[in-house]
């Protein structure tokens, strides 16, 4: 009988250490109780005027997705975290819900987000990711963060971000009007698009830094662009037309000029072969160029005016620009 005891004993003991063994990180943090369920809270704070020495931060909106990779406080291989997941966030306050459960201990945090509802994953195999042009990245970090239950007998945790994220883009605002009282009437204006070239080839971003790789060696060549689609339409033309979407560009250097081709369809008043007036509508191209460096985290606006003589010269076109930093933490809504 006794031996018949200590042998459902022992498989008792073989059973529990079983289970414990699919538990996060449990070889290392045994008889530490229960894993502690994680939630986010964004860092939520009223902000002055961005000094220049500063890098812009953002607010997230509603509907935001972003990834977690969790390490080890101290850990210096980021190429293998100890549990990620993807958390999005729930209200205006801030608070971020996933699923993600740690052991009582210190660990680094690190996370990525497009700025959309859709969260980036690393590259296959590596502690870092490839961004191209159109991509709101943005990271953020928490290091040696102590998880532990918040009341005796829970096993729930908030952890609240002491930073907001940061852009790594720069951030694009595009507006096009006709100018008043242009030798040709213009009685309707519609921007199709307008293609933004000489960009940045991708770059590589790395978990834990706070810049781009300094690995990387981009190009700026034409075949680098990025599209906008998506304008206003308000009811005269020389009225501003502005893109409707985030647009977010990497950065550049400034040495090869920004290259713009702007697609629009005009409504205009012209002449039939016997002198009638008419009203005619077609589609036109014009081109721009500008030398502007794009900085990461800053933000610019470009604005198109464009003269309509009688041949809709693709070279009467003015171009004014405006550059500002985010002083504050709004951001388009993203994820509608």
């Amino acid at each position: 009988m006794k031996m018949i005891n200590k042998l459902i004993i022992s498989l008792s003991c073989i059973l529990l250490a079983g289970c414990n063994g699919s538990l996060p990180d449990s070889g290392e943090q045994q008889g530490e109780g229960e894993p502690i369920e994680l939630s986010f809270n964004l860092y939520n704070a009223v902000v002055s005027k961005a000094d220049e020495k500063t890098k812009p931060t953002v607010k997230m909106a509603v509907g935001t997705a972003f990834r977690i990779y969790a390490f080890k406080a101290g850990e210096t291989d980021l190429t293998k975290p100890i549990a990620s997941a993807v958390y999005t966030v729930k209200d205006e306050n801030g608070k971020s819900e996933g699923n993600l459960s740690l052991y009582r201990g210190s660990y680094d945090f690190y996370m990525i987000s497009n700025n959309t509802n859709t969260a980036p994953v690393l590259d296959s195999g590596a502690n870092s990711i490839t961004v191209d042009n159109g991509n709101d990245f943005m990271y953020n970090i928490i290091t040696n963060e102590v998880i532990q239950p918040e009341k005796p007998g829970e096993n729930k945790m908030t952890v609240s971000l002491r930073t907001p994220f940061s852009r790594l883009g720069a951030k694009i605002d595009l507006s096009v009007k006709a100018k008043s009282n242009s030798p040709v009437p213009v009685s309707d204006l519609k921007v199709q698009s307008i293609t933004i070239k000489n960009l940045s080839s991708p770059l590589c971003y790395k978990l834990g830094e706070k810049d781009w790789s300094t690995d990387n060696n981009p190009s700026y060549t034409e075949t680098n662009e990025h599209m906008v689609t998506g304008f206003s339409m308000p009811e005269f033309a020389t009225q501003p037309h502005d893109n409707l979407n985030p647009v977010v560009l990497l950065p550049v250097d400034g040495l090869t000029d920004l290259l713009f081709e702007l697609v629009l369809n005009v409504t205009y008043t012209g002449k039939d072969n016997n002198g009638q007036v008419i009203i005619l509508s077609d589609n036109f191209t014009y081109k721009a160029s500008v030398s502007k460096a794009l900085i990461t985290g800053m933000r610019y606006k470009f604005d198109f005016t464009l003269t309509f003589f009688g041949i809709l010269k693709p070279g009467d076109m003015t171009v004014s620009l405006l550059d500002y930093t985010e002083e504050d933490l709004s951001t388009d809504q993203v994820g509608e």
